[in-house]
């Protein structure tokens, strides 16, 4: 299946994200996403989680604020 120009998302509306040059920027900062990924526990759980399968890689107490 070919998508047309016609049926694509209109990214710019529907997401409120800008183009630049050929990029996608956000149009406002993911804040809630930020607080929580600030804590360094969670970052590490975080990470560790997604990229390394649950071990623990990353840990919280060598993080730099």
């Amino acid at each position: 299946m070919t998508m047309s120009v016609s049926n694509a998302v209109p990214f710019s509306k529907e997401w409120n994200l800008t183009m630049k040059e050929g990029t996608i920027f956000m149009g406002k900062i993911d804040v809630r996403t930020h607080e929580y990924l600030s804590d360094n526990k969670r970052f590490a759980d975080t990470v560790n989680y997604c990229i390394y399968d649950g071990k623990q890689i990353i840990k919280p107490n060598v993080l730099i604020n």
